[in-house]
């Protein structure tokens, strides 16, 4: 009995003994004695319930230190299983739920009791949903809110593990767009190296267009290998504009390389090891327009350096030449060319006599000008067209230089399957001419030297009869001074006779 006060005493508690007893009753080894199942079925007892040790217990048990302890966390862990819930402690605790008693006057509010046992583990509930997606039926499909649920199965967003696609489920590049992608203004979309973010792609609001801005340069290209040209195709550089050239030095549009053209004969000044007058050829065309160039001044190529001189012109011919050139007064099929009337030559009309100043090319000609309609490629309009003629037609939205497959006195069609107004402008012709008129100035430029050498003999002429002219005027002048002189001695002579006479 003594030992058992002293084990309820505080002084026992701070023993190395408690300590070890209290660690080893902790062990699962302990709960499977006979002494550990002894104590529990004891402590269970009503006269336990009554000892010092029990009250002792049941004080320290309700202080913070034993609730640090492993006992404590041990004992909250058995109690919270069903073996536990087996035991005649467990019921003993528990005990017989009597009837409730009347209810008595509210008492003065007491000090908090100890804390109570944990109750008994209620009955888990029913188990509710995972919360997880199903899965999808396709790889790469990306999910999304569809206002109702989620869809699983949509490929709008594709992620193929290394590629996205947007509309695409076989993107080939790190993000791949099927479809029009917007950038609202003012964000821009932007190329950047490891430096810096200055190439970008954006709206311009001052002109209502598009902003294409290179750090150092923008560039065109295309790579196509039958492309003579290919590559460095548009830069802008510096201020300047190059076609075919990285480095545009020369003036704010700098050409380099060309395209061989097919041309008759003509005249040419060019940076070649000749110049003069070519025969049909392919020429290395660097700019062709369709209409007018306007400029403040047109430098030619022309060193000496350059040429084979064969020696100069007749210009006695070339004057012949300029004479029979008929100067014709016209105005243009197509407005769109000018409307003004025009004073100058026709190609046909000069190649017969001056051959070297036309050339042939391949263009199209407005030779129908008529408007018709087109069903799938077949057009309505009276026509001297053949198969495998090509003509230029104007939709309301496009144009197309069309092959035509049947030809009709009343109708044709073209490898085209359109339907809808079209305006049929006219044929494409291998022969079309065109006049070197720089070749027909110099042609003026010789012709008129040759006029200068007859208005040169004209005034040497005219100055010689000038001055067989002053010639005659002195003769003359003398003449008439010796005239006089014979008059006064015969009016003297006639004076002094009269005078005898008397």
């Amino acid at each position: 009995m003594a030992l058992k006060a002293y084990r309820a005493t505080p002084g026992f508690k701070e023993t190395q003994e408690y300590k070890a007893i209290q660690e080893y009753r902790a062990t699962q080894g302990f709960k499977e004695t006979q002494e550990y199942k002894a104590i529990q079925e004891y402590r269970a007892t009503q006269g336990f319930k009554e000892t010092q040790e029990y009250k002792a217990i049941q004080e320290y048990r309700a202080t913070q230190d034993f609730k640090e302890t492993q006992e404590y966390k041990a004992i909250q862990e058995y109690r919270a299983t069903q073996d536990f819930k087996e035991t005649q402690e467990y019921k003993a605790i528990q005990g017989i739920q009597g009837n409730p008693g009347l209810q008595g006057d509210p008492g003065i509010q007491g000090d908090p009791g100890l804390q109570g046992d944990p109750g008994i583990q209620g009955i888990q509930g029913v188990s509710g949903d995972d919360g997880l997606l199903p899965n999808g039926t396709a790889i790469g499909n990306t999910t999304f809110w569809n206002g109702t649920e989620w869809a699983v199965d949509n490929n709008n967003l594709f992620n193929s593990g290394g590629n996205i696609g947007i509309g695409t489920s076989i993107p080939q590049a790190a993000l791949e767009v099927q479809g029009n992608v917007a950038i609202n203004y003012p964000f821009a979309y932007k190329i950047k190296d490891a430096a810096d973010g200055d190439n970008f792609l954006k709206y311009e609001p001052t002109v209502d267009g598009l902003q294409l801005n290179g750090s150092d340069a923008v560039f065109i290209t295309t790579s196509d290998p039958t492309n003579a040209t290919s590559g460095q195709d548009l830069v802008v550089r510096n201020g300047r504009v190059g076609i075919n050239t990285n480095t545009p030095s020369q003036g704010l549009l700098h050409v380099n390389g060309y395209y061989a053209d097919p041309f008759g004969n003509y005249t040419f000044y060019a940076t070649g090891p000749n110049t003069g007058i070519g025969a049909p050829a392919n020429l290395n065309t660097s700019i062709f327009a369709t209409h007018r160039v306007v400029a403040g001044e047109f430098n030619a190529i022309s060193d000496a350096r350059i040429k084979n001189i064969d020696g100069l012109t007749d210009s006695k011919k070339d004057l012949e030449i300029l004479n029979k050139i008929e100067i014709t007064d016209y105005h243009m099929i197509d407005p769109t060319h000018g409307t003004k009337p025009i004073k100058k030559a026709i190609a046909q009309q000069l190649e017969t006599i001056y051959p070297q100043a036309v050339s042939k090319s391949t263009n199209i000609i407005p030779d129908i000008y008529e408007p018709a309609n087109c069903e799938s490629g077949k057009i309505h309009l009276e026509n001297t067209l053949e198969k495998g003629d090509r003509v230029r037609l104007i939709f309301e939205d496009n144009e197309e230089i069309a092959n035509v497959t049947e030809a009709y006195s009343n109708h044709f069609k073209v490898d085209l399957n359109v339907s809808g107004k079209v305006f049929v402008y006219g044929c494409e012709v291998d022969d079309f001419r065109t006049i070197d008129y720089e070749a027909v100035s110099m042609l003026n430029v010789s012709a008129t030297q040759a006029l200068l050498k007859r208005v040169e003999v004209l005034e040497k002429e005219n100055n010689k009869l000038k001055e067989s002219n002053r010639n005659y005027e002195n003769l003359k002048a003398e003449l008439e001074t010796l005239k006089n002189s014979v008059l006064m001695l015969m009016n003297e002579k006639n004076t002094a006779t009269s005078s005898i006479e008397k």
